[in-house]
C-alpha cells in the first residue's frame, strides 16, 4: 500500500511539473511548436496566437490566426513556409537536435540547437527567425521556438555599414597622411641645380630609414637626368650622424659614382668626425670639405670654373 501511495505521489509531482511547464510555454511571447519527424507541426503556446498584437506580417500571418491555423494548418508540413534555400539547413538542425539529445541523455534539461532561417508568409514576404530546437523522446518529435530577428539583423546591417564607413574614412585619412608625409620628405630634401653640371643636396634634420631611401632615390634620379658631373651633399643640418646614416651616405655616394658624378660631402662637424672615426667608418674614398662654401669652390674647380672673391 505504501508503495502504491509513493508511486501516486510521484505521478502527481510529475503532473504538476508538466503542468507548470505547459503554463510557462503558454506565457511565452514568441511561438513554440511541436514538429514531428515528418515535419508536421502544432502550436503548444496558444497564448501567442491569441495575442491581439499580431501584425499582418507576423508569425500569425505566416501560419494563420489561431482559428485558421487549427482549421487549415494543423499537421501540415512546416517546410512549405521555409524559404527553399533554407530547407536543407532546417533538416540539418533536426539532425543536430537529435544528436544533442542522445549526447546528453543523462541530463534532465536538454540544451537546444539554434540556427537563423528565413520563412515566407502567405503574402509571399520573407521574415528571418531564430529557430531553437530540442528533441523529445517522449513525443518522438521536436520542440521548436521561433524568435523574429528582423530588427536584430537590421541593427547588425546598420552597424556593419557604419563600421565599413569608418574603415573607409580611416583608409582615406591614412592615405592623405601618407601623401603629406611623402610631400614633406620631398620638400625636406630638395635637389638643387647649383650650376650647369653641379647639383646640391642640403640635408636637414634626422635622417631616418624611409627619408634616407627617398632622399637617395631623388638624388640619384637628379644625377642621371641632369647628367651631373659633380654633386655636393651637405650634412651641416643633420642633427645626428651615426653608423647607419654614414653607411647610407656612403652607398649613395658610390651609386652616384657609378652614374658618373663625383660627390663632395660637406658640413661634418668636429664631433661628427670624431664619432665616425670611433665607429670605424671608412671615409678614405670619400671626398669631404668642412664647409659648403669650400665644397662649392671645389665643385667649380672640378668642372673648370673659377669664381673670384
Amino acid at each position: 500500500m505504501a508503495e502504491v501511495r509513493a508511486e501516486l505521489q510521484a505521478s502527481e509531482a510529475r503532473a504538476d511539473e508538466l503542468n507548470a511547464t505547459v503554463q510557462i510555454l503558454h506565457a511565452l511571447e514568441y511561438p513554440v511548436a511541436r514538429i514531428s519527424t515528418e515535419n508536421a507541426f502544432v502550436f503548444l503556446n496558444n497564448a501567442f496566437m491569441e495575442s491581439a498584437e499580431l501584425e499582418e506580417e507576423s508569425l500569425g500571418s505566416l501560419f494563420g490566426t489561431k482559428e485558421n491555423y487549427i482549421d487549415r494548418y494543423t499537421g501540415q508540413d512546416i517546410t512549405q513556409f521555409i524559404e527553399d534555400s533554407d530547407r536543407e539547413r532546417f533538416e540539418s538542425l533536426k539532425l543536430a537536435a537529435r544528436e544533442s539529445y542522445e549526447n546528453n541523455s543523462g541530463n534532465t534539461f536538454k540544451l537546444g540547437v539554434m540556427d537563423d532561417l528565413t520563412f515566407v508568409t502567405k503574402q509571399g514576404n520573407t521574415i528571418p527567425y531564430r529557430v531553437n530546437m530540442t528533441y523529445s523522446r517522449l513525443f518522438q518529435a521536436y520542440q521548436v521556438s521561433f524568435i523574429d530577428i528582423t530588427d536584430e539583423l537590421a541593427a547588425q546591417a546598420e552597424l556593419k555599414a557604419a563600421h565599413g564607413e569608418m574603415e573607409q574614412r580611416v583608409e582615406e585619412q591614412t592615405e592623405e597622411i601618407r601623401a603629406q608625409a611623402d610631400a614633406i620628405l620631398e620638400i625636406s630634401t630638395p635637389v638643387i641645380s647649383l650650376w650647369d653640371g653641379i647639383l646640391l643636396l642640403p640635408i636637414i634634420g634626422t635622417l631616418e630609414t624611409s627619408r634616407a631611401a627617398q632622399m637617395s632615390e631623388d638624388f640619384l634620379r637628379a644625377v642621371e637626368e641632369q647628367e651631373a658631373k659633380v654633386a655636393i651633399m651637405d650634412v651641416t643640418g643633420v642633427s645626428t650622424i651615426d653608423t647607419s646614416v654614414a653607411r647610407h651616405l656612403l652607398s649613395t655616394v658610390q651609386a652616384a659614382g657609378v652614374l658618373g658624378a663625383q660627390v663632395i660631402v660637406t658640413g661634418f662637424s668636429p664631433e661628427s668626425a670624431q664619432t665616425l672615426i670611433h665607429l670605424g667608418v671608412d671615409f678614405a674614398a670619400l671626398r669631404t670639405r668642412g664647409s659648403l662654401r669650400a665644397g662649392i669652390a671645389e665643385a667649380l674647380a672640378l668642372i673648370g670654373q673659377h669664381v673670384s672673391d
